[in-house]
């Protein structure tokens, strides 16, 4: 599989798990389920493939800049261990990852909690 079709698949699988379309997402509105679906996208890319963060920004029609990509991987995964309906979702990306032969490329996560600053 190429690094497009590995891009593509991620992308199609975590709209149809939000139940948007690529070309909702991949436009400047801002409702609430394109914007956890652009903060999944970001997520899965940097998880399963191994594009920089830059990359990762460049996949959207309105390019984002590092510091969002960022952001929005932070916060995806935040949302994951808080959210039970975005901990089913992402179960079922990852099942459909899987399933298609696609596996984690970053197996740890490590985020820097400052909250207690």
């Amino acid at each position: 599989m190429t690094k497009q079709q590995k891009i593509k698949l991620i992308k199609d699988t975590c709209c149809k798990a939000m139940g948007v379309k690529w070309k909702d997402v991949n436009t400047a509105k801002r409702t609430d389920a394109l914007v956890k679906t652009r903060h999944l996208i970001m997520f899965f890319l940097w998880r399963y493939t191994r594009l920089g963060l830059k990359e990762i920004g460049m996949e959207f029609a309105h390019p984002f800049k590092t510091s969002s990509v960022i952001y929005c991987r932070n916060t995806c995964y935040q949302l994951m261990n808080k959210s039970g309906k975005l901990f089913a979702i992402d179960l079922v990306i990852k099942a459909e990852l899987q399933e298609r032969g696609i596996y984690p490329t970053r197996l740890f996560f490590k985020i820097v909690d400052n909250s207690h600053e």
